[in-house]
């Protein structure tokens, strides 16, 4: 089970610290690479790769991933 300070951003961690054996998801991630990018964002974008649970979902971001994107040398470019 990963430690809940890497699921600070998610929309479910509100059940880590709010419900008994916390959110339902914590249990079976993996940390995994992606790039957060806020939905209103506009291109150009130069984010880092971070990591992040394999179950993160943001409010108003995506976190896409970096080997399906047009990703080069860490930072994905449009």
């Amino acid at each position: 089970m990963i430690d809940k300070k890497k699921c600070a951003g998610c929309y479910n961690d509100f059940y880590n610290y709010n419900t008994d054996g916390g959110c339902w998801s914590r249990g079976s991630a993996k940390i995994i690479w992606r790039i957060k990018i806020g939905v209103d964002e506009r291109p150009p974008y130069k984010k880092r790769k971070v990591r992040v649970p394999s179950c993160w979902r943001g409010q108003r971001t995506i976190a896409i991933d970096p080997e399906k994107s047009l990703a080069k040398d860490g930072y994905w470019k449009s």
